[in-house]
């Protein structure tokens, strides 16, 4: 069964980019989670919402869902980490690639 591994067919570079741009926007939602979760740790709590192990769980939920529309895919969004990410890693997918199918053809 793992000797079979090596015999997989490979990703053709289309399927490489598509992966690689799932990848790179997961990244960028991630850092952006932690970034806010950073910012968070930094004010102290109001006390509005009784505290307690909801509020904590609501928070994490929100900052989640926060991060999560704000790494959205789409031209002008998200912190700009998964375009670059992109277009570092996706001109080596797409040198294997065949000429038509270029780095211009693909949109973080």
């Amino acid at each position: 069964m793992i000797q079979d591994v090596g015999r997989a067919p490979k990703a053709t570079p289309q399927q490489q980019m598509k992966q690689l741009q799932e990848l790179a926007h997961s990244f960028e939602g991630i850092f952006f989670q932690m970034l806010q979760k950073s910012m968070r740790s930094t004010i102290k709590s109001s006390g509005l919402m009784g505290g307690g192990q909801a509020e904590a769980v609501f928070t994490q939920l929100f900052d989640a869902e926060v991060a999560e529309r704000g790494a959205q895919r789409g031209k002008g969004t998200g912190l700009g980490i998964a375009e670059s990410i992109l277009k570092k890693y996706g001109q080596r997918i797409m040198k294997g690639a065949a000429p038509e199918n270029s780095i211009r053809d693909w949109k973080a």
